[in-house]
Order: structure tokens, then sequence, then C-alpha cells
């Protein structure tokens, strides 16, 4: 028996210019697919605590710091502004500083909250219509505006311009959170 005949080697072929396009498309596509996951993701991270241990951690985050941010508001009511102390019973040092810190920091994080919810929510029109999300706005972005229109700008006690009362508002938030975080919920 003879040796069977090697078959010639398969020549590559020059990609096509359709080629390149088609597998551009499909690079595009999967990428289009790892963004859409991602963003599902963290729209469920943040829209669902309890999809997983994650969530829970990010909303028990929020309630403090929404709770942290409406205690101060209210106990900010309560600071010394004039010598005699005739308005309120906490001394303007340290009191006032200590206010100011927890509502820039507060602020910060609810803005970066609302920006990544906006990133991750499926519809934009429908983030701007939400009432949750409408609270939120209304929460922080009277802090950037009145802060950036004063002389200096987020000068210490002018801060917030008297809208700490929209803050409180989020204690809504925090009631949902709650009320999802049970056992069985």
């Amino acid at each position: 028996m003879a040796p069977p005949s090697p078959t010639p080697a398969p020549q590559k072929r020059q990609p096509t210019r359709n080629d390149v396009f088609l597998r551009e498309v499909d690079k595009r596509v999967k990428q289009a697919k790892l963004d859409r996951t991602f963003r599902q993701r963290v729209f469920s991270l943040l829209e669902d605590p309890t999809s997983s241990g994650a969530g829970r951690a990010i909303a028990l985050v929020s309630a403090a710091v929404i709770t942290v941010s409406t205690t101060s508001v209210v106990l900010e009511t309560e600071v010394c502004t004039a010598s005699p102390c005739v308005t309120g019973f906490l001394p303007f040092a340290p009191f006032a500083m200590i206010f100011y810190v927890v509502e820039w920091v507060s602020s910060v994080v609810f803005t970066v909250d609302s920006f990544v919810r906006l990133y991750a929510w499926p519809s934009r029109l429908r983030f701007f219509i939400n009432p949750s999300n409408l609270i939120d706005l209304a929460a922080w972005v009277p802090f950037w505006v009145s802060g950036a229109m004063q002389s200096p700008p987020f000068a210490l006690g002018n801060g917030g311009g008297g809208t700490g009362f929209l803050r409180f508002l989020r204690l809504v938030r925090v009631l949902g959170i709650v009320g999802l975080l049970r056992p069985g919920a």
C-alpha cells in the first residue's frame, strides 16, 4: 500500500473589508452586552437591596448617611450663633464645623449616589419622573447651587441655603429600605 499523499496546507486568505467590519461589529456587540449587564447589575444593586449582600451593605450605608444628615440638620438649629447664647444649647465651636462637615460629606454621597443611579437607570426619563429620585435631587441640588453662589463659595455657616428640611424627605427612603431588609419581605 502506498502512503497517503500529503494534502497541501490551506493558504490563509487576506481578510476582506467585510471580515474586518464583521469582527468590529462582533466586538461592539460583545461590549454592549457587557455594558448592559454591568448597568443592570448596578441597577439591581442600588434599587433592590435584597438582591445581594453588597446591595444590603449599600442600603445600610445609605440609610446611615441619611439618618446622620437628617439628625445633623435638626441639631444644627440648636447651635448658638450669638453671645450670650439665646437661640440654642450647643456652642458654636466645634458644633458648627461638625455640622458643616456632615453636610458636605452627605451632599457628596447623595450626589455620587444620584449620578450612579442615573447611569444605571434603564430610562433617563423614568429616572427623572420617579418620586424617590426627585426627593434625592431636591436633597443635594440646593446645596451645590446655593454654595456656588456664595462669596466665598461654600463658606462655613452658609451652605445648604436653608433647604435642610428637604433632606428630611429622604427618611422616606430609609423607611423603605428598612421595610425591604426585614426577613421574609
